[in-house]
C-alpha cells in the first residue's frame, strides 16, 4: 500500500504527531531545521486524563513521546535537547511523567526509568494534587508493570489507579468519505491510496 502524506503549514503540530508515532527519523530531520522547537510547547489533541472527553492540551514534544511510549524519540530528545523535564503544561500543570503514567503504553515502564534518570521528580503534583503514581493507567493484564511502576514512582499511601477506557463502539459502516482513505491525524491531513 503506498501512501501519501500532505502536511499543512503547522511545523510544530507535525512535530508532535511524528513524537507520538515515535519517527525518530521524521523527528530529527524536523528538529534540524528548528532545533527550538523541541523545547515548545503547542496543542495536542487528545483524550483528557481520566476521561473519554477529548480535549486540546498544551504539550511538550518529550511530554507526547512519553504518552504514547515512543522511546526512540523521548531518548533523542533528552539526549539532544535542555528540555526541562519537570516544566508543569496546560491548565492542569501536568509534568512529562504524569504523560507516561496515565498513557497506557506498553513502554510506559522504560519511558518512566528514562525520565526519572533525566531528574524527573516523582512528586511533583498536577492542578487536582495527584502525582504521577496517582494516575496510572495500566492493563489489568499488566499486574507485575502495575507494581514496578508503583515502585519506580513511590507509593506511599493509597494510589489511584485509573482504569484503561473502555474499548470504542464498533466504527459506523463505510461511507463514500471513509472508503476515499482521506482522514486526519493531529492536524494533519492524510491522503491515502490502497
Amino acid at each position: 500500500m503506498s501512501q501519501l502524506s500532505i502536511e499543512t503549514g503547522d511545523t510544530f503540530a507535525t512535530l508532535l504527531e511524528l513524537a507520538a508515532n515515535n519517527d525518530i527519523e521524521g523527528f530529527e530531520k524536523s528538529i534540524e531545521s528548528d532545533p527550538s522547537s523541541v523545547d515548545e510547547v503547542g496543542l495536542w489533541y487528545g483524550r483528557q486524563k481520566g476521561s473519554k472527553q477529548m480535549v486540546l492540551e498544551h504539550r511538550t514534544p518529550l511530554m507526547v513521546a512519553a504518552m504514547y511510549g515512543s522511546t526512540d524519540v523521548l531518548k533523542l530528545i533528552l539526549e539532544r535537547s535542555k528540555a526541562d523535564v519537570n516544566q508543569l503544561c496546560g491548565v492542569d500543570r501536568t509534568i512529562a511523567l504524569h504523560c507516561a503514567a496515565s498513557g497506557g503504553s506498553l513502554n510506559v515502564v522504560e519511558i518512566v526509568k528514562l525520565l526519572l534518570l533525566a531528574g524527573a521528580d516523582r512528586n511533583l503534583i498536577d492542578v487536582n494534587g495527584l502525582r504521577p503514581v496517582d494516575v496510572l493507567v495500566v492493563s489489568p493484564k499488566f499486574p507485575d508493570m502495575k507494581k514496578t511502576l508503583e515502585e519506580l514512582l513511590g507509593v506511599d499511601g493509597e494510589s489511584t489507579i485509573l482504569p484503561l477506557p473502555e474499548p470504542e463502539p464498533e466504527p459506523e459502516p463505510e461511507t463514500e468519505r471513509s472508503r476515499s482513505g482521506i482522514g486526519f491525524g493531529m492536524f494533519a491531513k492524510r491522503v491515502e491510496f490502497r
